[in-house]
């Protein structure tokens, strides 16, 4: 069985293909309890999701804690736009891990005063990963590697802690303040529905942040199907990325 936290398609297309190849179901940890879950004869039961600053979301991390892995060869897969810092073995302090894999893919977070993909990165990223998936992580899986496989970066002895603190496990990942609807929204829904952690509702046609915090999962501005939905300032001229294929 093959657990996966995605908001924009990103690990969820990992976990899917990964679940296909071994004949294995993938299951999306959205609104789910850890609990629901027999594990006691699963072979291989695998966790795949976005790195959130160096760190695996706090909702993955919860869910994880809540599997008894028992004997099975259990693998995580975190889906990056950087670098991965220890996020893998972030995970691994809340279930036994026995290896993990790190897979750079188009970055969803057009949110912050930063370089984001543009169709050109997005597209180079899409391909390499398409061949580090099928060419390293699927083989090695299907050998039982065990230990670490991923582009850490320099410095994630003090990147890693650092961020933690930053984005504290208390929280989530993004505050809510900074949403808001243009005047362009139609209204559907969409963002509602696809929230992971109900953090919005719509009030007469519009959405509306109602929680604190959020995981950060953007769903919400990438699935927009006017793009009305931003973030500050910072999100209104960036690409929105929704995963279609590798073959962007």
């Amino acid at each position: 069985m093959i657990f996966y936290f995605s908001g924009t398609g990103n690990s969820q297309a990992v976990a899917e293909i990964i679940a296909a190849e071994f004949n294995d179901t993938a299951v999306s940890i959205f609104k789910r309890d850890p609990s629901e879950f027999d594990t006691a004869n699963e072979k291989m039961i695998g966790f795949v999701f976005p790195c959130f600053s160096y760190r695996a979301p706090k909702e993955m991390t919860a869910f994880a804690a809540g599997i008894d892995p028992h004997d099975a060869y259990t693998f995580a897969i975190t889906t990056f736009s950087n670098k991965t810092g220890n996020t893998l073995e972030h995970l691994g302090e809340a279930v036994r891990l026995d290896c993990g894999y790190g897979l750079k893919m188009p970055d969803n977070m057009p949110v912050f005063a930063r370089d984001v993909e543009t169709p050109e990165t997005a597209a180079v990223k899409l391909r390499n990963a398409k061949e580090r998936l099928y060419g390293t992580i699927i083989p090695g899986l299907k050998a039982g590697f065990r230990g670490i496989d991923t582009d850490k970066g320099d410095g994630q002895e003090n990147n890693s802690p650092m961020f933690r603190d930053f984005f504290p496990v208390e929280k989530a990942s993004l505050d809510t303040e900074r949403y808001y609807a243009e005047d362009t929204c139609i209204g559907c829904g969409l963002c509602e529905a696809n929230c992971p952690v109900d953090a919005i509702e719509l009030v007469d046609g519009k959405p509306v942040w109602k929680e604190k915090w959020c995981a950060g999962c953007m769903a919400c501005i990438n699935k927009c199907p006017v793009e009305a939905i931003q973030y500050g300032e910072y999100s209104k001229p960036r690409m929105r990325y929704v995963f279609k294929g590798f073959d962007l």
